[in-house]
Order: C-alpha cells, then sequence, then structure tokens
C-alpha cells in the first residue's frame, strides 16, 4: 500500500505554523501557482501550500496549465481583482468547491490539509468502492467472453455463421 504525503510547492523551507520569507530570486519561483500573499510581499506559509495545491490539483485535472496563456505579469491583476482558475469540464464540481476555498484571498480563510483531507475521505471512498465495482464487472464480463469464446464453436470459420 502506498502512502501519499502533501508537501510545498517550489518554497522548500522547514516549516509549520510560522510564516517564512523566501529570499530567493522570483523568476525563479513557480509564479502561476503562488498565492497573492508570495507574490505581493514575498511571504509563504503553510497556507500557500494550500493555494498551490489547489492550482496543481485544477491542473491535473483539466491538463492545463495554470492561468492558460495568461503572461505572468497579468496573473497577479487577475487574482486581485478576484478572478480563480475555471472548473476543468472533467472535474467534480464537489472538488472544485474545496479548490474554491483553497484560494481565498486571505490566508486565514483557507483549509488546512487536514480540513481537506477530510472533506476529501468520504467521496475518495466513494470512488473507490465504485472504481472496484467497475474493476469487477469488467473482469466478469471478460470472463464470460473468455468462456464463450472457447466453447467449442469456431466463429470465425466461414460457414459456422
Amino acid at each position: 500500500r502506498y502512502l501519499l504525503k502533501i508537501t510545498d510547492f517550489g518554497l522548500s523551507k522547514t516549516a509549520r505554523h510560522e510564516l517564512h520569507v523566501f529570499p530567493d530570486d522570483p523568476d525563479k519561483m513557480p509564479f502561476k501557482w503562488l498565492p497573492p500573499e508570495a507574490l505581493h510581499r514575498r511571504e509563504v506559509s503553510t497556507k500557500s501550500d494550500v493555494w498551490s495545491y489547489g492550482i496543481t490539483a485544477t491542473e491535473m485535472y483539466g491538463v492545463v496549465d495554470p492561468y492558460g496563456m495568461m503572461s505572468n505579469e497579468k496573473v497577479l491583476p487577475f487574482l486581485n481583482d478576484g478572478h480563480r482558475m475555471e472548473k476543468p469540464s472533467s472535474m467534480p464540481s464537489y472538488i472544485f468547491v474545496i479548490l474554491l476555498r483553497c484560494w481565498r484571498k486571505q490566508p486565514v480563510d483557507r483549509p488546512t490539509f487536514t480540513e481537506i483531507e477530510r472533506e476529501l475521505l468520504p467521496f475518495y471512498i466513494e470512488f473507490e468502492t465504485s472504481h472496484l465495482e467497475m474493476v469487477s464487472d469488467r473482469l466478469a464480463a471478460e470472463k464470460n467472453e473468455q468462456e464463450n469464446d472457447g466453447d467449442g464453436r469456431d466463429n470465425d470459420k466461414p460457414g459456422n455463421q
């Protein structure tokens, strides 16, 4: 069994709940994944990682770059005007609702990773159950098909149709 761990997104610092100011060159930072407070004041915290998690999750569902072709220079004004990434068509609405909370302007208003996990767990269990049922149905259909193919009839030869 695998254990998934959530870590920071390019802002490698040892942090618990304290705030850090990153000294790195901003040109080398994952600009489109950074929250407004990091872009404005170069401040990062675990709540910055929550923002970045939301961007990454949306990117994975939509298989798109964050904010499309928007240049880095336009992202901050876009965010300051209250805009956020759009929901990918393949993303369930309940997940997008959680991600919208990850993108709240004030870090204190964003959920913690523990809260995100708690909210996603029931859906994960439901998904896992339905996925197992789907796999089980598929395996049963394949087994049935193999049994029918091996019934002694040669359905591919002319005259046996």
